[in-house]
């Protein structure tokens, strides 16, 4: 299965939403500082 290719242009962060993802579980950005609304 393949997931969509979903790119962010956030103020924290840019580019694709797995890197995203796994910055955060490695605790290599805060979640707390994505703001995603």
């Amino acid at each position: 299965m393949r997931l969509i290719d979903l790119e962010l242009d956030l103020d924290v962060f840019t580019g694709p939403f797995d890197l995203l993802l796994t910055l955060i579980l490695r605790e290599e950005i805060d979640l707390l500082e994505v703001d995603v609304a």
